[in-house]
């Protein structure tokens, strides 16, 4: 292990096995996969990238490329493991959402990526380098990254940095952008750094001698000084005690004694300073334990250390399998591992660990391929399960439910709030089976409503009485049909009466006020309810109204702003099937297509990105049967079973492999899709088989299709 103690965090992060293309490869050329015989000795990553050096002292790279931090001569949305050059003299790398650095072996600093605050060392700012470029004269001797900032240490041991000071963080003494190296004023005459970590916009370092300084952001006691101060320069903190590693990923910080004794200090919500759920503290307090651990890494919310004697232990959240540990949801002290570690390396949801033998492990998040390949997202429509029983499918920002032939509802994807109906809190990569048998459902933000055979809607997740309901919990009898928003649901009884209840602070329960309830009757009679994000739209004995946030025009009514009555939808009367995304809606009305709102990224489909304050008619078609929309991006079935999708396009969720932003509506590939729904940045299709496909982001586990985090420690070849 190097003498830098490489932790680079930022929001979420990966790398991991699946094996490497040997076809991938840099501005170099063709060049041999690397195998397992030759070994790794250095891994590094970010929030959605990832790069490691072979023992021969190759460099490759993989995941988020965009911003050119890949180092392979482009800058594409995703890459599989591919070869930086041919250069074999690599010796340290680091990685960030924007940009990398790494070390060859004459001492030779090379950067690449988005020179973002100058993150680069020399050059323009915002300048873009994808390919390995020589960053000054100096030689150095360790490099570590976060954000938009590099810090290195040189061979006499001075501490160098530069990029973003935003809160203090390059130790300089403000929070001015320093656009060259610059030297790390002495805390202490003569000193001399052995390492430093950088996470987020926090730093921490240890001098020759053992002593620990940390500054920059501590808004969550991250510095471990005892205060929430932000510190421009280096800071004294475990003051009497001798360290030897330390990691911060900006949230909350832990460091290993140089007998091993481990200490941890911040927040503590998910287990992440291992002291057996003790509180937050602003100061190192010793982890739960008798393992002594020689080098540690942490991640937003967990946390891991080696022992000399290769033991791996993790602890805080395994959500997304950062831990290892497939049968654990969270750990509050360390937890011994089942693999051996002579370095590791952790972002917020991913851990990487080198063995003694050169073998490299990584278990957790693989949503945009930072465990190598393939990518948990998916381009373009792949079948998410080998089942061929789905009717039925719903979706709404970060999960989605489906019904089954049988008639019974399962669900996946983000939980925070029980939304996926598995009793639990933690997000679900793959469908939850249910007894429930339903007719129909809506999903929302952080609940899924559902109506049962006999008229009887209940809920999961939160509540109109905004509590959080881990079993499904009725709310009304009598209903034909209901809706979900974000954080409130709307349902119309078999009489034509419709009810709102839950949070309302945009007028989207439609009652006059901007006051929160339980439930609150809407004067009329009512046939149809549709709700997102924080507006609501109905179908009423005048044709179509909308109301709550319309200030992109959402709301149909030639006007913006926010409207918490019925308000009529211009152009539109009589029966419509509406979809509302994020600030546009559309609606299919007698075979019609028709988008208004915001158009930014074509989500209205007029073939120029123009919002719109009235419902305008999308191509001529008439033919349409259903429309569906996601954050920015909608979709729609036609009479004859294919699916059209448009707006953006950026993570798949179009169907589309070159990821563009479509302006007008673009066939997605097959002719027999019977059923489609639409998140954030993903959408789900059924097709005619009863199968189920599904295309875009798969962070949380969108696409139900168990790929978006591995939950052990699986091998990279």
């Amino acid at each position: 292990m190097s003498r830098l103690a490489l932790v680079l965090c930022i929001l979420s992060v990966g790398c991991g096995r699946i094996g490497f293309d040997p076809s991938s490869t840099g501005d170099g050329g063709a060049v041999d996969a690397p195998g397992i015989s030759r070994g790794w000795k250095k891994v590094a990553l970010s929030q959605g990238s990832g790069c490691a050096i072979t023992v021969s002292g190759e460099l490759w790279c993989w995941g988020i490329g965009e911003y050119g931090q890949l180092g392979i001569g482009s800058s594409p949305y995703l890459a599989p493991p591919t070869r930086v050059g041919t250069d074999s003299d690599w010796t340290d790398i680091a990685i960030t959402n924007f940009h990398a650095c790494g070390l060859r072996a004459a001492g030779e600093l090379w950067c690449w990526g988005t020179n973002t605050t100058f993150a680069l060392g020399m050059g323009p700012v915002n300048e873009l380098v994808t390919s390995p470029r020589r960053t000054g004269a100096a030689t150095w001797s360790a490099i570590t990254a976060s954000l938009s900032r590099t810090c290195g240490i040189q061979p006499d041991q001075s501490l160098w940095c530069w990029g973003s000071g935003a809160h203090g963080a390059t130790g300089l003494g403000g929070v001015t952008d320093q656009p060259v190296p610059a030297k790390v004023g002495d805390p202490v005459t003569g000193a001399r750094w052995m390492s430093v970590s950088l996470g987020g916009d926090t730093a921490c370092g240890i001098l020759v001698g053992g002593t620990l300084w940390c500054w920059g952001n501590n808004g969550n006691s991250q510095v471990g000084d005892s205060t929430f101060m932000d510190r421009t320069v280096p800071t004294a903190v475990g003051v009497g005690h001798v360290w030897a590693s330390v990691s911060t990923s900006g949230f909350h910080t832990c460091a290993a004694e140089t007998d091993g004794t481990t200490w941890c200090w911040g927040p503590n919500r998910s287990g992440e300073l291992g002291t057996d759920r003790g509180p937050d503290t602003a100061i190192p307090t010793m982890t739960v334990g008798t393992q002594r651990l020689s080098g540690v890494a942490v991640g937003v919310a967990h946390s891991c250390g080696f022992a000399a004697t290769g033991a791996l232990y993790c602890w805080g959240s395994n959500q997304h399998g950062a831990l290892g540990l497939p049968s654990a949801d969270f750990a509050n002290v360390p937890a011994l591992v089942p693999i051996r570690a002579a370095q590791v390396a952790a972002s917020s949801e991913t851990t990487c660990a080198i063995d003694d033998q050169a073998h490299l492990y990584c278990s957790g998040s693989n949503n945009y391929g930072q465990i190598g390949f393939p990518f948990g997202e998916r381009h373009a429509p792949a079948q998410a399960d080998s089942r061929s029983d789905w009717a039925t499918i719903y979706a709404n920002r970060t999960h989605a439910c489906a019904i089954t032939t049988g008639g019974t509802i399962e669900c996946w994807g983000e939980n925070f709030d029980g939304q996926a109906g598995d009793q639990t809190v933690l997000d679900r990569q793959t469908t939850f089976p249910s007894l429930f048998e339903i007719t129909t459902a809506s999903v929302g933000y952080q609940s899924t409503a559902a109506l049962g055979n006999i008229g009887t809607a209940s809920v999961w997740g939160v509540g109109t009485d905004n509590i959080t309901h881990l079993v499904a919990t009725p709310i009304a009898v009598n209903v034909m049909a209901i809706a979900s928003g974000d954080d409130y649901m709307c349902w119309v009884l078999t009489d034509g009466t419709l009810r709102c209840g839950g949070s309302n602070d945009h007028g989207q329960l439609g009652d006059g006020t901007v006051i929160a309830k339980p439930a609150v009757t809407i004067p009329g009679s009512w046939t149809r309810i549709y709700a997102g994000g924080h507006t609501t739209c109905a179908i009423g004995m005048t044709g179509l109204s909308c109301w709550g946030t319309g200030t992109s025009g959402e709301l149909g009514n030639n006007m913006t702003g926010t409207f918490t009555t019925p308000q009529a939808v211009a152009a539109l009367s009589g029966e419509a099937r509406v979809a509302i995304g994020q600030q546009f809606a559309c609606a299919v009305s007698v075979g019609q297509l028709y988008c208004w709102g915001q158009g930014t990224f074509g989500q209205l489909g007029q073939g120029v990105p123009n919002g719109s304050l009235v419902p305008l008619q999308v191509g001529t078609r008439t033919d349409w049967t259903k429309v569906v929309a996601g954050d920015y991006h909608a979709c729609a079935l036609a009479a004859d079973r294919t699916l059209w999708c448009w707006g953006h396009g950026d993570q798949g969720q179009l169907g589309d492999p070159l990821l563009q932003q479509r302006n007008v509506p673009v066939q997605v590939m097959f002719d027999d899709w019977i059923d489609v729904a639409a998140g954030d940045h993903f959408t789900c299709g059924i097709r005619a088989d009863h199968t189920r496909w599904c295309f875009g982001a798969n962070a949380a586990g969108e696409l139900g299709n168990g790929a978006s985090w591995l939950t052990h420690f699986t091998e990279i070849y």
